[in-house]
């Protein structure tokens, strides 16, 4: 079952990772993985908790309403196999997840310790949801069960027999608040460093090129979307190898490290440097137009060009730069993958012209 699971998991991903709006690729992968997990086994759970209302709660319409939430977890797989909408299917599945307990311990009048199930949609919530609408949701869901006792206080025998079950269950949820919003803090925190440590290039802390790319994937859908102009541009340094020969591959990172600053003093804050591989870097420049393009690569190519590197032993290191550039305008149709080929085509072409300028392509 687990290997069938898996493929289902792997399946849905791609499905989810295409529709997606978000540049969070991993965050998105894990929850796909809990929506797939939560809903089959929510599916399960269901379906299994049928003959239970029937025999034992003796509640027929509690069956049915369980049969109903296995068949709801199913339909949500299925709507994000056939659509890859993440963020509702996420929201289905705490909401689902949250009714079948309900129904379970209503139909049950809260015997059998089915209180303890109560917690388990707080952690879908705070797993899904994140930190602060986990813990908005588990408030409600939580206020929803409160509401439900309290209407069956005098019928329910777990509660109107034993005076310390509502405590004790009050003393479970404000604990299971407690904890999940730790808990979710602490990931938080962890991913965001392992997110940055995924997406930046260890040695000049511009953005790699997976993480480049997928803000190129945004930023063209973005465009499309709003009918702005932007720019692609892809730098190489001149000569690059005859630096690391000449002063040894520590003056090379150097330089390097020294050329991604210069390259952030010089765009806005808006604008995304990336490391693309080696000597080679890429911008992205949202909301600009030929004009203000050509005049952006001309002032780093003067920059480039008057800035003083050194090496390691403190020698100058004379440098110059090539530029080719793109712009891509709301009416032009052109997928990503040619938005690259594009700028890295005017690129040679730049080079071939004696290196120390800029090619742009702006059709």
């Amino acid at each position: 079952m687990k290997k069938y699971i898996s493929v289902l998991y792997t399946r849905l991903i791609k499905r989810a990772i295409v529709h997606s709006v978000s540049l969070d690729r991993i965050e998105d992968e894990r929850k796909v993985k809990h929506v797939v997990y939560t809903n089959i086994f929510t599916a399960i759970g269901a379906f299994a908790f049928v003959p239970v209302h029937l025999y034992i709660a003796q509640s027929t319409l509690a069956a049915l309403c369980n049969a109903v939430c296995g068949f709801l977890g199913i339909v949500i797989l299925l709507d994000l196999w056939a659509r890859g909408r993440l963020k509702q299917s996420v929201w289905f599945t705490v909401i689902l997840s949250s009714l079948l307990v309900i129904i379970v311990f209503w139909a049950l009048q809260g015997e059998y310790q089915i209180s303890a199930y109560l917690v388990i949609p707080a952690g879908f919530a705070f797993l899904l949801l994140g930190g602060r609408q986990g813990i908005a949701y588990s408030l409600c869901y939580f206020f929803v069960i409160l509401i439900l006792i309290l209407s069956h206080i005098d019928t329910w025998p777990a509660f109107n027999q034993n005076s310390a079950a509502l405590l004790n269950l009050l003393g479970a949820i404000v604990l299971s608040l407690f904890w999940g919003h730790i808990g979710e803090y602490i990931r938080g925190g962890s991913f965001q460093e392992l997110e940055v440590i995924a997406d930046s290039d260890t040695l000049t802390s511009a953005i790699n090129r997976r993480s480049f790319f997928a803000h190129l994937h945004e930023l063209k859908r973005r465009a499309e979307a709003e009918g702005i102009t932007f720019a692609m541009m892809v730098i190489d340094i001149d000569y690059f190898k005859s630096v690391n020969d000449g002063f040894g591959h520590d003056s090379g990172d150097r330089v390097l490290v020294e050329m991604v600053k210069l390259m952030k003093s010089t765009v806005r804050s808006s604008d995304i440097v990336g490391r693309i591989g080696g000597e080679e870097f890429a911008l992205l420049l949202p909301n600009l137009t030929k004009i203000e393009a050509v005049s952006k690569a001309g002032r780093l190519c003067k920059r480039v060009q008057r800035h003083v590197f050194t090496s390691v032993d403190g020698s100058k290191i004379p440098l110059t730069i090539s530029i080719g550039v793109t712009v891509v305008t709301p009416d032009r149709d052109i997928s990503v993958e040619d938005i690259y080929r594009s700028a890295d085509r005017q690129l040679y072409q730049a080079k071939k012209s004696g290196r120390n300028r800029i090619s742009i392509d702006a059709r």
